[in-house]
C-alpha cells in the first residue's frame, strides 16, 4: 500500500463583478468560490452595497446647467451661451469662434457647420454685432491656423480634438493666462 501525503494548498481566487470583489483564499477558497457561483453571482450583487457614482465626471458634464428659458441654452452639462458672454470666458475672438464651433460639434451633433451657423451662435450669446460678423472669415481662418478646426471645403468646417479640448478649458475657465499684446497695452494704457 502507498502512503497518501496530504499537500496544503493554498489557493487564491479573485473576482470582481461591477461593484462586487469576492477575494477568497486558503484550503476551503475553492468550495467557497464554487458555493458562490451556485447561488449566482446575481444575488450577491444585489445583496451588495450599490455604486457611489464617479465623482470625477468628464470636463464639460460638470459644468454648471443652462438658465431656463434662455435662448443661448444648452443640454444638460453646457452652460449657456449667454453665461459665458457675461463672464467674457473666452478672451479673444478666435477662442470664441472655438467654443461655438464646440457648441455646434457636441451640443448640436453636427460634424460639420458652416460660417452661417458659427454667427447663429454669436446671436444665441448676444454677442453679434456689425464688427464682429465683418471679421468672422478672418477668426475662423485663425481657428484653423491655430489647430482647432479644419476647412472641409468652402464654407464647411469641423472641430478637432483639439478644438475640443481649447474649448473644454474655456468653458470650464481653466484655460492659460495670456500675455497682453502690444495693442492691448495701448488700449489699457489710454483708458487710464
Amino acid at each position: 500500500m502507498s502512503e497518501t501525503t496530504e499537500e496544503k494548498v493554498n489557493l487564491r481566487v479573485r473576482v470582481k463583478l461591477g461593484h462586487i470583489e469576492i477575494e477568497l483564499e486558503g484550503p476551503q477558497a475553492f468550495e467557497e468560490f464554487r458555493r458562490i457561483t451556485e447561488e449566482g453571482f446575481g444575488k450577491l450583487a444585489q445583496a451588495g452595497p450599490q455604486p457611489t457614482p464617479d465623482p470625477s465626471p468628464p470636463a464639460l458634464a460638470s459644468l454648471a446647467m443652462q438658465s431656463a428659458g434662455d435662448p443661448g441654452a444648452a443640454p444638460s452639462g453646457w452652460p449657456s451661451l449667454s453665461d459665458l458672454a457675461l463672464k467674457n470666458a473666452a478672451k479673444s475672438e478666435r477662442e470664441w469662434v472655438v467654443v461655438y464651433a464646440a457648441y455646434l460639434s457636441e451640443v448640436d451633433q453636427k460634424k460639420t457647420f458652416s460660417r452661417s451657423d458659427v454667427w447663429d451662435k454669436y446671436k444665441a450669446s448676444g454677442r453679434h454685432n456689425e464688427s464682429r460678423q465683418a471679421n468672422l472669415s478672418e477668426n475662423i481662418n485663425r481657428a484653423v491656423k491655430a489647430g482647432c478646426l479644419t476647412k472641409i471645403k468652402e464654407n464647411t468646417y469641423a472641430l478637432l480634438p483639439g478644438g475640443k479640448t481649447e474649448a473644454e478649458e474655456i468653458i470650464a475657465g481653466s484655460a492659460r493666462p495670456r500675455k497682453a499684446t502690444a495693442n492691448q497695452k495701448n488700449h489699457e494704457n489710454n483708458e487710464g
